[in-house]
């Protein structure tokens, strides 16, 4: 709502406007084992990294914050098509055993953003965001990319806060 960068803006509700989307979104877990994993653990998931963003941008005023909620709703919208959760037990769904969420939320995004007419560099940023956000590379949590950006290093450290968090919590 309050956003500036339209592109963002329009991304977002390109996303959270569709009726499809939203009910898969909504329902889908956000793990099988660690953090959130229950049916609409992504939601939570994604709107708790939200809210510590949110605390991220008043202490750091200089990160992008229409940038950074994009990231922190947008990281793991792959989600919705890594795990089969119709059922009692989540599994892995075909998709995720040959291409990590990582792959996919970039993919579903990227997508959007083509249909949208990004520019190439607010694209490349809005991807950088997710396929660095588990990390350093060398950590072996799944990134392609290690975080460049201080918008991608404040999305790494809000995801891995509440994933831990929550896992401590829910056991």
């Amino acid at each position: 709502q309050n956003m500036e960068n339209d592109d963002l803006k329009n991304l977002l509700k390109s996303f959270f406007c569709n009726q499809e989307f939203t009910e898969q979104f909504y329902k889908a877990p956000a793990a099988i084992i660690h953090h959130h994993n229950y049916q609409g653990g992504l939601l939570d998931h994604s709107v708790e990294v939200l809210l510590i963003c949110q605390r991220l941008c008043e202490i750091f005023p200089q990160l992008d914050r229409d940038l950074l909620f994009t990231g922190a709703l947008l990281h793991d919208v792959g989600k919705i098509r890594t795990y089969d959760y119709d059922t009692v037990k989540i599994e892995m769904s075909t998709d995720s055993i040959l291409l990590d969420h990582l792959y996919m939320s970039a993919d579903m995004v990227n997508d959007h953003m083509k249909s949208l007419n990004f520019s190439e560099e607010l694209s490349q940023k809005v991807l950088h965001l997710i396929l660095s956000h588990h990390g350093p590379v060398s950590l072996g949590w799944g990134s392609t990319v290690n975080p460049k950006i201080p918008e991608a290093m404040a999305l790494h450290h809000a995801d891995n806060l509440d994933a831990r968090v929550k896992e401590i919590i829910q056991k």
